[in-house]
């Protein structure tokens, strides 16, 4: 469907973000990055009303998908099990 390169840069980006950055800030700039891309022109448009619902809803979809591709692709990558980590002891604590 697509070509040897496209694919590759393709991964090579979803690697980048997905192993640099956390998925709750990634998601959180992907909404933002919809909402304006979308919101601005409906802004300019069909009014205000228009920009807030359809660049949420625009937002809100985006960052679904992006939730969806990170669990999807990397189901492992993030994953803390509370159980297998160690016990963190406060840096002021005393030993006794």
């Amino acid at each position: 469907m697509f070509s040897p390169a496209i694919h590759d840069t393709v991964l090579t980006v979803a690697d980048f973000v997905a192993q640099r950055m956390p998925p709750t800030l990634t998601v959180v700039l992907v909404f933002a990055i919809a909402y304006l891309v979308v919101g601005i022109p409906v802004h300019f448009r069909r009014g205000a009303e228009s920009r807030d619902v359809l660049g949420s809803l625009a937002g809100l979809f985006a960052g679904l998908m992006y939730l969806v591709f990170l669990l999807g692709v990397y189901p492992g990558l993030h994953s803390v099990h509370l159980a297998d980590a160690p016990p963190r002891v406060a840096s002021h604590a005393t030993p006794r």
